[in-house]
């Protein structure tokens, strides 16, 4: 699992189809989109990876809502 959290996630709030994630261009399963209790503006995604499409090292993370990709983000896998 991968948790990530963001703002800006517009129409992924209201429904989790509007949101798509990948890893190394691998459409991960997105679990949970939704607000944060308590931290204002704050959103949280939750992604389920499969292990058996992961390696080791290092992996670019990015989230389609709509039709706005997001920046990716390098992580590191181990």
């Amino acid at each position: 699992f991968l948790v990530l959290f963001g703002t800006g996630l517009g129409n992924a709030r209201e429904s989790i189809r509007a949101l798509h994630s990948g890893v190394n261009g691998i459409w991960a399963e997105t679990l949970f989109v939704g607000p944060v209790p308590g931290l204002a503006g704050l959103e949280q995604v939750n992604l389920r990876l499969l292990r058996n499409r992961l390696t080791a090292g290092e992996a670019q993370v990015a989230l389609q809502v709509d039709a706005a990709l997001s920046n990716p983000v390098q992580l590191s896998f181990n």
